[in-house]
């Protein structure tokens, strides 16, 4: 097999449970399906073949479009999203993706009752394209992040970012090679509040650049050029990777995640965020994975 751990396993995965998937070793569907990463698993071909990253817009017109992770059969083609964790968290209503988060029954490791939300995840992959969604946060207090991103299983990823405690901002982030590098972020002021209304968020993503846009106006862009290291090596996201949304309690953690995302969470305001379309895969040259 390939000579790779699997990180919580600490071990190279075996012919039993041969894909690894977020750092644990198995051989069921969620392992060896979307997110099952190939570079650490048991043979190249462990993972199942990763479904293609076709041009999509989804008007979210039916709550059959999203489902538990652990209930996913492995066809791309069943259903559009799939919900990481806490099912009860994210739901189709009115035409639009509705993530919740709340507050957690038992304090964390500092003392803290944090907050519950959700990840949820396209059952495609893309490597290169435009992707655009209509994101209302919707979230009054501080400390809540959401989030809008490309992530690879090996930790690349492209980050659109919104921190509970400043409406009017958004933050743009990216990462290579799940190196934590937070000397690449870009905060970004915006002219309206991100909670009354939805806005278009744009991530085109391309062999030579990344550019973040917001309803249409470039807010920001990175060469990779600028990304070269000393030893020749470019720190520039180029791996197969899902969008996923992300609602979580950043207010409630470590003292830097906290400052960050501001604190303490306010639990008398509520805690949810609204994305009514999603389309992907719509720039050339995109390339798609067969």
């Amino acid at each position: 097999g390939a000579q790779a751990i699997c990180k919580k396993e600490g071990k190279v995965c075996g012919a039993d449970a041969p894909c690894c998937f977020n750092g644990a070793c198995g051989s069921d569907v969620k392992s060896c399906s979307e997110g099952c990463d190939p570079s650490n698993s048991f043979a190249a071909n462990s993972c199942y073949p990763l479904p293609k990253c076709a041009n999509y817009k989804g008007t979210l017109a039916s709550p059959s479009l999203i489902q538990p992770r652990s209930a996913y059969n492995g066809d791309p083609n069943s259903v559009d999203w799939l919900i990481e964790y806490s099912p009860n968290h994210a739901t189709i209503k009115d035409n639009q993706i509705v993530m919740e988060m709340r507050e957690g029954d038992s304090p964390n490791e500092f003392g803290r009752k944090e907050g519950v939300g959700t990840t949820i995840s396209w059952t495609r992959h893309m490597q290169y394209g435009k992707m655009t969604a209509r994101i209302k946060t919707g979230v009054l207090s501080p400390g809540v992040v959401s989030s809008f991103i490309t992530m690879s299983p090996e930790g690349d990823e492209i980050d659109f970012e919104w921190v509970g405690k400043d409406r009017k901002q958004v933050q743009s982030n990216y990462y290579y090679n799940g190196i934590l590098d937070y000397t690449k972020g870009g905060m970004h002021a915006l002219d309206f509040d991100t909670t009354a209304d939805f806005h278009e968020y744009s991530i085109d993503w391309q062999p030579d650049y990344i550019s973040w846009y917001v309803d249409g106006k470039l807010i920001r862009s990175v060469q990779r050029s600028t990304t070269r290291q000393n030893n020749g090596t470019y720190n520039f996201p180029t791996k197969l990777s899902r969008v996923q949304f992300g609602l979580w309690d950043g207010g409630q953690g470590a003292q830097g995640t906290a400052e960050w995302a501001g604190t303490p969470t306010d639990w008398s305001k509520p805690g949810t965020r609204h994305t009514n379309t999603h389309h992907a895969c719509h720039t050339e040259p995109a390339r798609l994975v067969g």
